[in-house]
């Protein structure tokens, strides 16, 4: 081991002298010269954001050297089981090799755990010790942009494009501050986003990688983003073209062009490209996540009966995807959750509520064959107790609702992320303004409900601001939310309505 170390290093400087960038790699502690080829093979795919090749050669890294501690901790698995053992061995090894791998570990420790200021410390002492590394600030930017520091996290991911310019990772995470990138986000506010400084990032990846979709697909979701559909179209086939020229599968760029439609009045058409991406997956997780957006594409048409048929169908489906066991638990978990919303906006409490008990039905069979830990029994609990609420505010059962809040509140209270409390306070926001205290519920509302992240909430946040005489403040947030043009549960159910208080 100790003599890799050395011919790691050496490896490294071959890279530096050979290379246009004044980038120092971390050091990386493995066994094999070959698995660390596989380990940055894996890399150059995930920054093409293809996780399945990501993976694949991460794999090949691990089946050589199974204690290779950052394959193991980056390594995308969609499976919780797999995913935690990979990381548990990243975290039981990350005493045996270097400093950078040691804190990169722990980074991620404190992240998983919500220990936000943890998080950020670790990234300023990787920076400290790696100054001349890309990867160290990006890591140290990524810590700040968890903890909403976005102008330390876009100064830190500058500093790394700086030291590499062609590191597209980075310019993609500069891009995503300001562009629709990838559904769960965190945007910056709306009002501190620059569309065009945004492009220039994304224009960046592209001269980096022109064979690669993830920029073409970027831009496509700018000017979707501006609702210019046709325009995304023409975006969207170049990156389809990109991708099936490499002859990888384009499951999810299907399903971005199945959103572009459905927003473009081209409902039918879209359930054909959401069904084309739903065939082409080659993992039970690829077609489970294009299935979920087929199913929110009805929510957005206030078709709950169309949710409904499809979500059973789904259902139906789902154990010939190759999910294992417990991915398809938490996944029929998913899929009653859409049901259960359907039947609830469409104020079927019955229907509503068995599905509400299917969902957790499923979870708990899940977590019954999880490793479980104390962050996954923490963030178990808190679904619970947050879906009870959810039933309860939709069918007026205020005093049930705030008792689930409270359990909630206990559990989320105690978690450093300052992210960690937004759905109680979107919750209790809901709950307040519908008993009738606009102002109270403005005041539950707390300043991380925006419609860049949380567009649920905010429509009731602007429903509180209509009710309190703030009219212009309101009808700016439901502008917004009526022309957000991105598939997500959250606005699903809200798209509408926003609308409809326009023309109120």
């Amino acid at each position: 081991m100790k003599l890799f170390k050395i011919s790691n290093i050496l490896f490294a400087l071959i890279l530096f002298s050979c290379s246009k960038t004044t980038n120092v790699p971390l050091p990386i502690t493995t066994s094999s010269p070959e698995a660390l080829e596989y380990y940055n093979t894996g890399w150059y795919h995930w920054g093409d954001h293809d996780g399945p090749k990501q993976s694949e050669y991460m794999k090949k890294a691990l089946d050589i050297d199974p204690d290779f501690i950052l394959a193991n901790l980056f390594v995308v698995e969609p499976d919780p089981n797999k995913r935690k053992q990979f990381r548990d061995r990243a975290i039981a090894n990350k005493n045996t090799g270097n400093e950078a791998e040691k804190l990169l570990v722990e980074m991620f420790e404190a992240g998983r755990e919500g220990r936000a200021g943890e998080r950020i410390d670790l990234g300023k002492k990787l920076v400290e010790r790696y100054p001349n590394t890309a990867q160290a600030y990006m890591e140290l930017g990524d810590a700040y942009n968890a903890a909403l520091e976005f102008d330390a996290a876009a100064e830190n991911y500058k500093k790394a494009v700086k030291i590499d310019p062609q590191n597209v990772e980075t310019w993609w995470r500069l891009a995503s501050q300001h562009i629709n990138v990838y559904n769960g986000q965190v945007l910056l506010p709306e009002k501190h986003q620059d569309k065009a400084l945004g492009l220039k990032y994304v224009d960046k990846m592209i001269s980096n990688r022109p064979d690669a979709a993830v920029g073409y697909q970027i831009r496509g979701n700018a000017d979707r983003a501006k609702s210019d559909f046709e325009s995304a179209k023409k975006w969207y086939q170049q990156a389809l073209d990109k991708r099936r020229a490499t002859g990888r599968v384009a499951s999810g760029l299907l399903g971005v062009i199945a959103h572009n439609l459905v927003f473009n009045g081209e409902f039918e058409l879209a359930q054909k490209y959401y069904d084309d991406g739903i065939a082409e997956g080659n993992t039970g997780n690829t077609k489970y996540s294009v299935a979920t957006f087929k199913i929110q594409s009805y929510l957005f048409n206030n078709d709950y009966t169309g949710a409904i048929q499809v979500s059973n169908q789904i259902l139906n489906d789902m154990g010939n995807w190759g999910l294992s066991q417990v991915q398809l638990m938490n996944g029929k978990a998913g899929v009653e959750l859409r049901k259960f919303l359907a039947y609830a906006h469409n104020q079927q409490k019955d229907e509503a509520y068995e599905s509400l008990m299917e969902r957790k039905k499923y979870s708990k069979m899940g977590m019954e064959l999880m490793e479980v830990d104390v962050v996954r029994q923490r963030n178990y609990d808190a679904t619970n107790f947050e879906m009870a609420a959810w039933y309860n505010i939709l069918f007026g059962e205020y005093d049930e609702a705030e008792k689930n809040l409270v359990e909630l509140y206990a559990i989320v209270s105690d978690i450093e992320s300052p992210t960690a409390q937004d759905v109680y306070s979107g919750l209790m926001g809901m709950v307040t303004l519908f008993r009738g205290d606009a102002e109270g519920a403005l005041d539950q509302f707390s300043e991380n409900i925006n419609t860049e992240n949380y567009q649920y909430y905010s429509y009731f946040k602007a429903v509180a601001l209509k009710a309190a005489g703030k009219e212009d403040d309101a009808m700016e947030i439901f502008e917004q939310l009526a022309n957000y043009n991105f598939n997500g549960l959250g606005v699903s159910l809200v798209r509408t309505l926003a609308g409809e208080q326009l023309d109120s």
